[in-house]
């Protein structure tokens, strides 16, 4: 279980593997205890920010602070899997950056390795997503085939 206490997970592997299977067992065992917890893919979670600009009811900054500040348990999925804009870098690099300064509880699954998440999706997000010296991040390289395709 990722908690306050613990910080973040980011679990690693090839398309297939298990990752999001894992993530959304930990967000259904935070339901299961009456708490909350958010799973969404990395761009879902950029459809959404974007979807904003558009809608006259939704402060943009407000709901971006929200989103960030969410105490419960969030997992981004297939990060890196994402379209690279300049704004999508920034918007991802300042949600993460958040959650991690606050030691949120947060759960990332990617396809990538540090070195290559840092060319997709940014050097700071990797600096983050892979952080295994502050005891802030637990990375787990799931070294397995597809469930899907045997």
């Amino acid at each position: 279980m990722v908690d306050a206490d613990i910080g973040w997970l980011t679990l690693v592997g090839e398309y297939g593997c298990g990752k999001s299977h894992l993530a959304i067992a930990a967000v259904q065992e935070r339901l299961d205890k009456g708490d909350w917890g958010w799973f969404i893919s990395s761009g879902r979670l950029l459809d959404r920010w974007r979807s904003w600009f558009d809608d006259k009811e939704i402060d943009v900054t407000e709901g971006f602070q929200f989103d960030c500040q969410v105490k419960s348990l969030v997992v981004v999925d297939d990060l890196g899997s994402e379209r690279g804009t300049e704004w999508a870098t920034e918007r991802l690099t300042m949600f993460l950056d958040y959650r991690y300064g606050h030691n949120l509880p947060t759960i990332v699954t990617t396809n990538y390795i540090q070195g290559a998440l840092a060319q997709k999706s940014g050097g700071r997000i990797a600096d983050r997503v892979f952080d295994t010296h502050t005891g802030k991040v637990k990375v787990v390289f799931m070294d397995c085939g597809s469930y899907r395709t045997g």
